[in-house]
This record gives structure tokens, sequence and C-alpha cells, in this order.
């Protein structure tokens, strides 16, 4: 999981460097904000719905784990809900670090086009939250038992 976070922010790091070794000499191409604006207001929006999203994927996928679907994170062989449930959280980091990534070379385009200053720093902020999302074993055990005594909770809602 960690060579994923690790490849998302290599690939926006390197594409940013050789635009901004081009853009070296300052010239503004476009002279507009047009891209620059569209990338910051998008770019919001679509980190918003990334965390609204992949809460309802999390929250679905506990839900049917309750409800004993086999469909969900579906494996080869037996096995555990520890190990659905690891697969939801992979499905979950790249989610969550595919998205910002996209938006981050968009603004980086947008810098290559236009040279507003605030394009590439909009950039570094995504790609500081996709170096965010970086896996450590200790948070992936915590967020697995977390989950798990959510799947617990909604066991005992449904018996009640």
């Amino acid at each position: 999981m960690r060579i994923i976070v690790f490849a998302l922010c290599m690939g926006v790091m390197s594409f940013g460097a050789v635009v901004v070794f081009l853009r070296m000499d300052g010239e503004k191409q476009g002279l507009g904000i047009t891209m620059a604006s569209s990338g910051l207001v998008f770019g919001v929006a679509i980190l918003v719905a990334t965390q609204v999203v992949r809460a309802f994927m999390v929250s679905s996928a506990r839900k049917a784990i309750v409800q004993g679907r086999p469909e969900v994170m579906r494996m080869p062989g037996p096995t555990t809900e520890a190990d659905r449930l690891l697969r939801v959280y992979h499905t979950r980091l790249i989610f969550s670090g595919a998205l910002p990534e996209g938006i981050a070379f968009f603004n980086i385009i947008a810098y290559m086009i236009e040279g507003q200053w605030w394009s590439l720093a909009f950039a570094g902020a995504c790609l500081a939250v996709v170096a965010g999302n970086f896996p450590s074993k200790d948070g992936v055990e915590t967020w697995i038992r977390q989950q798990q005594e959510l799947i617990d909770l909604q066991r005992g809602q449904q018996t009640t």
C-alpha cells in the first residue's frame, strides 16, 4: 500500500519539477486565470466530495459485511472479516489518493499555461493530501479494529 501512495506523490512531484523548470523564465503565457481559478474551484469541490464518497464507500462495505453479503471485497479462498476490511482500506486508500493527484496535475498544468503561483501552491496542498494517506502498520490495524467495532455495534442494533 505504501508504494501506491509513494508512486502517486512521485508522479506529481516529477511533473511539477519539470513544469517549474520550464517556466523559470517567468513569462506568463495566458495572462488569464481561467484555468487556475477553475482548478482551484473544482479542486476544492472534489476534495470535499472525496471525503464524502470515501465515507460512503466504507459505510456501505460495513453494512454489506453485517448483512453477510459475500460479494463485498471478494477474495479467493476463505477470508476473515479483517481480510475484507483490509481490502476496503486498500480501495479507500487508492480512491483517496487518486482524486487529489488528478487535481494536483490539473493545477500544475494551469500553472504551466497561466503562470499563477497559487495554482502551483494548491497543487502542493493536494500533494500533501495524497501524502497524508501514507499508511503505517499501526494506522491500518487501528482502522480495521475501529471498523470491526462499528460492525459489532451495527450487528447489535440489528438484533434489538
